[in-house]
């Protein structure tokens, strides 16, 4: 079955289509400095979500585009990437 976060989800099936992978709740219940990863989005390819230590919302990401990063990548979640592919 594919998961897809809150952007995903509204892009792919219209919006107020509920997400697989609700990234502001998931947010909401994170303790500043931590992190929830675990699933992967299947439109963007999203991996983790963060709580910063200053309260910020940050989403990672293995891939950009087609190139895989060994290391996550933090962005802002109004910043993500186009969806340029699925998983």
């Amino acid at each position: 079955m594919a998961d897809f976060c809150n952007h995903c989800a509204a892009e792919l099936f219209g919006p107020g289509t509920p997400a697989d992978i609700d990234v502001f709740k998931i947010f909401e219940a994170l303790k500043p400095d931590y992190y929830q990863s675990g699933f992967i989005c299947e439109g963007c390819a999203l991996a983790a979500i963060m709580k910063t230590a200053d309260g910020k919302l940050k989403v990672g990401y293995y891939y950009f585009g087609n190139e895989p990063h060994k290391e996550i990548e933090w962005i802002d979640y109004e910043s993500k990437p186009e969806i340029t592919h699925g998983i």
